[in-house]
């Protein structure tokens, strides 16, 4: 009996199947280093016809995951846009998909200067906040090229932008940045995350000037942890290890009615 005939004689069985197979593959990845052996595993089952919806979606997530782990990008990217694409894994493989490209466009050597003249920067606009702005190259109001960052406001919600970090050496001091907001006052705030998730942030806000370009240089080593159940600076945050920082983010913190819109322009960015 074929794999798609047994699946619809007894879809319950099929299921437990697709489900014990994700799990060997699991474990082919985590108890024993079969990176290539999980592949092949979650490869199988996402081209499986007789694999129900979910447990498809978990072998897409999977494979693209895998092929990123053996440093097969290429592949990877073209199964997750897929899964993006077909509507298997549409929010994981997108999630997924944009953590490699950070990844992989991350600052490894330093000092990086992005000026904006052309499109290989390492800016994101991450897609869990692309309903509330957008990013594009531009000019300035004062004729220089910048990254025009369009963003809105939303209860509860903040638009940000983001870079990637990968342990360069030494590790970086400070971001340095030139901002204007055209049309009103703005509020930034500045954190970056370690490699085990931590915030570290200012303890106070960014506050732009309507017009006028103001030049910012964020020191690393004031960064505070930002802690939910402390608050920002409480005595037992931790002190920053700048070799472990894996993203800077730039984020959107004025207070305005809701949907309201700010154009701001980056005209430069270095890490050193």
């Amino acid at each position: 009996m074929s794999a798609l005939l047994w699946a619809l004689w007894c879809p319950e069985a099929a299921a437990q199947s697709a489900l014990s197979q994700l799990q060997q593959g699991m474990a082919e990845e985590v108890l024993y280093g079969d990176l290539e052996g999980a592949r092949v595993r979650y490869m199988r089952l996402a081209q499986d016809e007789a694999v129900d919806g979910v447990a498809r979606a978990d072998a897409v997530f999977l494979w693209g995951r895998v092929l990123y782990d053996l440093g097969r990008y290429e592949e990877a990217r073209e199964v997750l846009l897929e899964g993006i694409r077909s509507g298997t894994c549409p929010q994981r493989c997108r999630l997924l998909h944009e953590t490699m490209e950070i990844d992989l466009a991350s600052v490894d050597e330093l000092p990086v200067t992005w000026t904006f003249d052309r499109a290989n920067h390492g800016v994101f606009h991450p897609s869990a906040v692309q309903d509330l702005g957008s990013i594009k190259l531009a000019l300035s109001p004062n004729g220089d090229p910048a990254l025009m960052w369009t963003t809105t406001s939303q209860m509860g919600r903040s638009d940000r932008l983001v870079m990637g970090v990968r342990r360069p050496e030494p590790p970086p001091e400070v971001l340095e940045l030139g901002v204007t907001s055209v049309q009103a006052p703005a509020v930034l705030r500045a954190y970056v995350v370690d490699e085990v998730g931590r915030l570290y942030g200012q303890e106070e806000p960014i506050r732009l000037a309507a017009g006028v370009r103001m030049q910012l240089a964020i020191r690393f080593e004031e960064l505070l942890e930002v802690r939910s159940d402390l608050g920002v600076g409480e005595p037992a945050s931790l002190a920053l290890d700048r070799g472990s920082i894996t993203r800077i983010v730039l984020e959107h913190a004025t207070p305005l009615p809701q949907n309201e819109t700010r154009q701001l322009y980056l005209h430069a960015v270095t890490i050193r």
